[in-house]
């Protein structure tokens, strides 16, 4: 073999080292992100879970709207229950006999 031939092969055997230690930091970097992605993937919801949330909320949504519109009424019928002893009031005072 010539000399040439023999730093042609010295260098190809270094480059085959860089590619083989370029390939394992690869394969280090995809585990370690391969990794990452599982934890994201068991953090996610699915789409059921979603969808139950949502229903969930919309379910809360409506009591509450309900709710403000029996607060409505009780409020009504308070202002009108409280107003009906002043009534009253006024009504005795205008029937009771007047003194002289």
């Amino acid at each position: 073999m010539s000399d040439e031939m023999k730093q042609d092969i010295q260098k190809l055997k270094k480059d085959m080292a860089d590619v083989r230690a370029t390939e394992r930091n690869i394969a280090v970097a995809l585990t370690r992100i391969e990794g990452k992605v599982d934890g994201i993937v068991e953090q996610m919801a699915t789409k059921t879970q979603v969808r139950t949330l949502i229903d969930q909320v919309d379910d809360f949504c409506g009591i509450v709207e309900a709710s403000r519109g029996e607060r409505k009424i009780l409020d009504e019928s308070f202002a009108d229950i409280r107003a009906t002893p002043q009534n009253h009031e006024a009504r005795l005072v205008r029937l009771e006999p007047k003194k002289s």
